[in-house]
C-alpha cells in the first residue's frame, strides 16, 4: 500500500485519554487507534489497529485519519482447537497467541502470512477465551504446500 492509495477522512478526534497521550509524545506524526489494549512487549497485528490520527505540530490530533483495510474485529468463536494450543495457552497468560493453518505447520517458524487464521486471547489463568480476531490475509482456499 503507498501512501497515494490511503484514503483520507476528516472526523472529530476521540477523548481517548490513551491515544490523546500518544498523540503527545508524536508532534508532528502519526498514532495508531488500537482497539484494544495490548502489553507493551507484545505485538500487535494490523487487524487491531483501526486507524491512525494525524498529530499536529502541536502534540493534539488534527482530526485528519486514515481507516485500516487490515483491521477486523474481535469475534466470539467457538470453534475447537487443537490440544497444542490449549498447552501453549498455560504459558501465555493474559496474551494473544497465534493459530495458523495445518499448511502452515510444516513450515514453522517461516510460517506466510496466509495461513496465519488469526489470533486468540489468553485469560489470566491461561485459558482461551472465545475472543479471535481473524487475519485479514488468510486464504482458507489455497491448495495445499
Amino acid at each position: 500500500m503507498t501512501l497515494d492509495s490511503v484514503k483520507f477522512e476528516m472526523r472529530r478526534p476521540p477523548n481517548d485519554r490513551q491515544l490523546l497521550g500518544a498523540a503527545k509524545g508524536q508532534p508532528g506524526g502519526w498514532v495508531y487507534e488500537v482497539d484494544r489494549q495490548y502489553p507493551s512487549d507484545q505485538y500487535v497485528p494490523p487487524e487491531a489497529i483501526r486507524g491512525s490520527w494525524e498529530v499536529g505540530a502541536d502534540g493534539k490530533l488534527t482530526g485528519k485519519y486514515a481507516g485500516n483495510p487490515r483491521y477486523r474485529p474481535i469475534e466470539q468463536s467457538t470453534r475447537v482447537l487443537k490440544p497444542f494450543m490449549h498447552a501453549a495457552a498455560k504459558t501465555n497468560r493474559d496474551q494473544w497467541i497465534v493459530e495458523i493453518d495445518e499448511r502452515g505447520e510444516k513450515l514453522f517458524p517461516d510460517i506466510p502470512p496466509s495461513l496465519v487464521r488469526g489470533w486468540w486471547y489468553v485469560d489470566k489463568y491461561g485459558k482461551i477465551t472465545k475472543e479471535f480476531r481473524p487475519n485479514s490475509l488468510w486464504k482458507p482456499h489455497l491448495k495445499q504446500l
